[in-house]
């Protein structure tokens, strides 16, 4: 694929993306087998080269499902994180897996979404998004990405005495819902912000950043990381009580 930059934002976008890929996955996956390792990471940059190569392509922009399905090409990018989120969330296998995971990493591992809010509000500036996508909108993800250090800091000096850890524990809690609910705001408006069937607001302005190349990133992968994250962490912190 030629990638084709054409400006340092585009190589900023791959490099946040490529970063914060590589932490997950040694935050994640450290304890699993080599194996299993390999088959996730063979598996999540084949779909990442994927997307980036059809939103290069212009499908995701072009409107246009195959075979005349009555759904928006974004939802193929998107669709299949949602069916991997499900499972992450409800699957007794990945609650005994979770146990194994750091709460406190997994929430420090949301400080990435500084760097995306970052490339949004360019985007915004460019005209290419609308304002409500940023914090003087009704996204205010760039709260929880600046909380997380504090939040994971916090909690780790409060585990000096038993009472502290539980204290912490519902600290790193509290993070992971007050996160999921901006996420949640966040994640509509822009879904209902991106031109197509879906939708309903910002037509002056519509998202059209999130179908272009690398930035359909942003709805395919760095959303959907950062709520798998969210649930991991609940996961982690209910398998331990």
């Amino acid at each position: 694929m030629n990638l084709g930059l054409q400006s340092p934002l585009e190589l900023g976008t791959l490099l946040l993306c490529l970063m914060t890929y590589a932490f997950t996955l040694k935050a994640v996956f450290r304890g699993a087998g080599p194996v299993h390792s390999l088959l996730v990471r063979i598996g999540t940059l084949t779909w990442i080269a994927g997307v980036l190569f059809f939103a290069r392509a212009g499908f995701f922009a072009s409107g246009e499902a195959p075979f005349g399905l009555p759904i928006p090409p974004l939802a193929f990018a998107i669709g299949p994180t949602a069916i991997g989120l499900l499972l992450i969330a409800t699957l007794p296998s990945v609650g005994r897996w979770a146990w194994g995971l750091s709460p406190i990493v997994l929430t420090l591992l949301q400080s990435f979404r500084i760097g995306v809010e970052a490339i949004l509000h360019v985007l915004v500036s460019r005209g290419e998004l609308p304002p409500a996508l940023t914090v003087g909108g009704t996204n205010y993800d760039i709260l929880v990405g600046l909380a997380a250090p504090i939040v994971a800091f916090a909690a780790v000096r409060l585990r000096q005495s038993e009472e502290g850890a539980r204290k912490g524990e519902r600290l790193i809690e509290a993070f992971q819902w007050v996160g999921i609910a901006i996420l949640g705001v966040t994640i509509v408006t822009g879904v209902l912000s991106v031109p197509g069937p879906l939708q309903r607001f910002n037509f002056d302005i519509p998202a059209r950043a999130f179908l272009a190349f690398p930035y359909v990133l942003v709805p395919a992968f760095f959303a959907p990381l950062a709520l798998c994250l969210h649930v991991l962490a609940l996961r982690s912190i209910r398998a331990r009580r």
